[in-house]
């Protein structure tokens, strides 16, 4: 009576052994990727799925300052290009900035001090531009066009170049700006322009106040 049981015991292994096992695919999850640019040459951004591989060449592109593998970023492209364009100082890359590019143009206006570039900016940041360039080139042509910030933009200005007459547009800035360029240059006869601070511009000096 054993004899059945091991003879169905050895059929069962028989086929279990025998039976065609599943194959699998380890590049299930790995996309046939088109690559763009050279990004696809880079040992570390082959054989990647989609979204790795656009994490791959935006780091690259980082990391290597080549903005050409943006165009492998897929949906980090837009923020790709922005940040080189701002870290290379180039207002092209910008435009391809997408919903970024505003902050882009920021960032290149400040590094190379050019306002023509002011009005691409978000409205947020557009009177800052104006009026933190002008002050680093002590040059208050534009600073009328920053809005709330004109009057310390030629306060900055005024401070920058001892321009003690730019001091009537800084309006609440003025005794201030007047004060600080008395101490500047030495000279103690701005005190009397003063209607606010006056004795400490001349405590600053050893005098009395008039």
């Amino acid at each position: 009576m054993r004899i059945l049981p091991l003879i169905l015991l050895s059929m069962l292994l028989i086929v279990a052994c025998t039976a065609k096992q599943p194959i699998i695919n380890t590049k299930d999850n790995v996309s046939s990727f088109e690559f763009k640019s050279a990004c696809g040459k880079l040992p570390a951004c082959q054989g990647l799925n989609e979204t790795l591989t656009w994490g791959c060449c935006h780091l690259a592109a980082a990391l290597n300052k080549n903005p050409d593998f943006c165009l492998d970023a897929g949906q980090f492209s837009e923020a790709c290009f922005a940040e080189l364009g701002g870290e290379l100082k180039q207002p092209t890359l910008c435009s391809l900035g997408g919903q970024f590019k505003e902050d882009c143009y920021y960032k290149v206006a400040l590094n190379v001090l050019d306002t023509s570039l002011c009005p691409k900016v978000s409205l947020d940041k557009k009177e800052s531009c104006y009026s933190t360039i002008s002050v680093m080139t002590n040059n208050s042509l534009n600073c009328p066009k920053a809005g709330s910030l004109s009057e310390a933009c030629y306060h900055g200005v005024a401070i920058n170049t001892n321009n003690f007459t730019m001091c009537e547009k800084t309006g609440q800035f003025r005794n201030t700006c007047i004060s600080t360029i008395a101490k500047q240059t030495g000279n103690s006869s701005l005190c009397a322009k003063l209607t606010a601070l006056k004795t400490s511009c001349y405590e600053f000096f050893n005098m009395t106040s008039p």
